[in-house]
């Protein structure tokens, strides 16, 4: 199965996968041996977790949710811990397809005072 996805992804893909805090393979132990194969399921969740959906559409739903930050704060009751990994996540959701945001310190600073 790995040799088949290895000759139908790009090599982005492949580092991706690299990249992933995620190892596709498993350790076999027979009595004192050791061996380490590639797990193929495994490989392909990794592969498939990894790989971003890019189109103008979802780069401005993503560039509305980083600006509107006033709405979602309230989800987290004050927990700045939670907000700031939603705002990390959503920041890199925008670096994974290769974008940027200018405006996320004038959202971030016109929540100050409010919560």
């Amino acid at each position: 199965m790995i040799s088949r996805i290895d000759t139908c992804q790009s090599d982005k893909c492949t580092l991706k996968v690299e990249n992933s805090s995620t190892d596709p393979t498993v350790k076999v132990t027979a009595g004192v041996h050791q061996r380490e194969l590639s797990d193929g399921p495994l490989y392909l969740k990794i592969l498939i977790s990894c790989i971003t959906i890019y189109s103008r559409s979802t780069v401005t739903y993503i560039r509305v949710t980083l600006y509107d930050l006033d709405k979602h704060i309230r989800r987290f009751d004050g927990n700045v811990t939670q907000f700031n990994n939603f705002v990390k996540a959503w920041l890199n959701a925008l670096r994974a397809r290769i974008e940027t945001t200018n405006d996320i310190m004038v959202s971030l600073q016109g929540l100050q005072g409010k919560h």
